[in-house]
């Protein structure tokens, strides 16, 4: 996937990391969003970038990239050998998280053979890889931070949790829904939780206070009020004074439950963590390369909390979402798993013209051509959110069940179908591809 693709996306963010360096080597920082709309090292997209630190660790990653292309005069760094160099930065940062998902599991359980499995659970979503390897989003890169955040705090390492937790959140604001729940389970004096969750929010306010009037910022960044009010009023009911948020109100249900949950219940911590990412993950307006915020989290929820016993049936219900959450994705995007998409290697146009395939000039997706052949496919989309819903409220629900001593949820199969199954996912899609691809 790594070197079929180049989503627009993942080449927009490579350039803009790039031209930060330009900015910031000639003490141009007012030119930041101006640098944006004269693009002249090879953005697709124009507009977007809110702040130059949620680019922090891909500007680190293309440093190489930049060196290679100023001192020189070489200013377009929109090619594939750049695109596919920051998409290793991507992932690194994958196999960074598999490997502290592996750690986590270790520590918690004492068990190897499951910190293997949370590792290979990790690495072989098929949602992560198209986050990744497809669009080049940078998703993977704050959930990294909010994980190193929660680490930090079962380990006790309180500066480091705060710190981690500010990166998170710098990188993506909405991830301060899943650090302000952390604080609010691990203090419970309300000073210093506001002083603690205020911290977060210092970088990007800095930020924000001064771009206050600079060039072209109302055209390149994004609206903030805007997108708030898309990821919290997707799923809303009327009451008498206007519309309430359901995902709001599960929220608030959720931060009253930590507050007055002891902090020494440290194996809770995880659960309400995870309950937040699902909430941002399924009832939020979020593009498709979004489907992974809730991954790892769930990964871990379901090795580390669910009893052995029932770890199968939650094994069974997260593989389930996997082929549920990529097809309904694709359904809902048509620039999901587009042939549009696809880099325009050397090797991959004589492919191409060997094949006689048109297909990169076309805009052929996966789940557009399943429907085309199987007309149902569609028409049960609905069908198939419910059952994601039910499939996750499950697995959450059996975690919080664990400490129940009898056989409910007990499911007797092997393990490694499950496991195959669930890494079968991306392949399968790849090979549908393939075949539109090359038809």
């Amino acid at each position: 996937m790594l070197l079929t693709f180049n989503y627009w996306d993942g080449q927009t963010l490579m350039v803009w990391s790039v031209s930060n360096w330009d900015i910031l080597f000639e003490g141009r920082v007012a030119d930041f969003y101006t640098e944006k709309i004269i693009n002249t090292r090879g953005a697709i997209q124009l507009g977007g970038c809110s702040s130059p630190l949620m680019l922090i660790p891909q500007m680190i990653w293309n440093f190489p990239i930049w060196i290679t292309h100023y001192f020189n005069g070489k200013r377009f760094v929109g090619t594939i050998f750049c695109v596919y160099w920051y998409k290793l930065f991507l992932l690194a940062v994958t196999l960074m998280i598999g490997i502290l998902i592996y750690r986590i599991i270790n520590r918690m359980t004492g068990e190897k053979k499951k910190a293997q499995l949370g590792m290979i659970l990790m690495l072989g979503s098929a949602q992560t890889m198209l986050s990744t390897m497809y669009t080049g989003q940078d998703e993977i890169v704050y959930l990294l931070a909010i994980l190193l955040s929660y680490d930090a705090l079962i380990q006790k390492k309180k500066k480091w949790f705060i710190v981690w937790g500010i990166v998170s959140v710098t990188l993506c604001p909405i991830m301060i829904i899943g650090y302000a729940v952390l604080v609010v389970l691990s203090e419970k004096n309300l000073i210093k939780i506001v002083g603690k969750i205020l911290l977060s929010i210092i970088p990007n306010g800095l930020w924000s206070l001064y771009s206050i009037g600079m060039e072209n910022k109302i055209e390149v960044s994004i609206n903030d009020s805007e997108f708030i009010d898309k990821m919290m009023n997707m799923a809303k009911f009327p009451i008498t004074t206007g519309d309430a948020s359901i995902v709001g109100i599960i929220i608030c249900i959720i931060f009253i439950l930590a507050y007055l949950t002891k902090k020494e219940k440290t194996e809770l911590y995880l659960l309400y963590l995870n309950s937040i990412m699902v909430l941002i993950s399924f009832f939020m307006d979020n593009f498709f390369y979004r489907l992974l915020i809730y991954v790892p989290f769930t990964i871990l929820t379901i090795l580390v909390i669910t009893k052995e016993e029932r770890t199968n049936m939650s094994l069974l219900l997260f593989t389930i979402l996997e082929y549920i959450r990529m097809f309904v994705g694709g359904y809902e995007s048509l620039q999901n798993l587009n042939t549009a998409y696809v880099a325009k290697s050397k090797i991959m146009e004589e492919l191409l013209i060997k094949s006689g395939s048109n297909a990169i000039d076309g805009y052929r997706y996966v789940v557009g051509k399943i429907c085309e052949h199987i007309k149902m496919a569609g028409s049960i989309v609905p069908l198939l959110n419910s059952m994601s819903i039910v499939c996750v409220g499950a697995i959450l629900f059996i975690a919080c069940y664990s400490k129940r001593d009898n056989n409910l949820f007990k499911m007797d199969i092997n393990r490694n179908y499950i496991i195959d199954a669930y890494i079968a996912c991306m392949p399968i899609i790849m090979i549908i591809f393939f075949t539109i691809l090359f038809r």
